[in-house]
């Protein structure tokens, strides 16, 4: 894997490391390294960190897809790996009653609107994003699919 910067990145952070990772890597496993330790991190509100997914640049058939291609998954994504969450999130559903459903874990990938995301943070040069927990629709076992 490659630590090196794509210029024509907005914030000049690394897709192309995720993206290129072997068919048998995982990208959980993955993002979780590069993101490293968020000890330090208190998500605020009732907001949920996840890593932007980033899909693999070469496809199953193995087509090499081209930079810009993989780098549209951090603007248009709707995936995320959740790294961190508020201690107030998942508290309270719609009209301000008690929550009641399944609560998204650390590595569990989450869904939503790509609006729904608020604008992109670099940790440690990874594409994340923070996200409302009533924003997010659904709990994905197997991200590859949801495409």
């Amino acid at each position: 894997m490659s630590d090196r910067r794509r210029p024509y990145s907005r914030m000049n952070i690394d897709v192309m490391t995720l993206a290129e990772r072997g068919p048998k890597d995982d990208f959980k496993e993955l993002a979780l390294k590069l993101v490293g330790d968020l000890s330090g991190w208190t998500v605020l509100h009732e907001d949920v960190l996840v890593v932007t997914w980033v899909s693999r640049r070469t496809t199953a058939g193995g087509i090499l897809l081209p930079e810009r291609s993989v780098d549209e998954d951090r603007w248009q994504g709707i995936l995320g790996l959740v790294v961190k969450i508020s201690e107030n999130a998942f508290k309270l559903g719609p009209y301000g009653l008690p929550y009641k459903g399944p609560i998204p874990k650390i590595g569990d990938y989450v869904t939503a609107a790509p609006v729904a995301f608020y604008p992109e943070v670099s940790i440690n040069n990874i594409s994340c994003k923070y996200i409302n927990d009533k924003a997010i629709k659904a709990i994905v076992k197997n991200p590859e699919v949801a495409y």
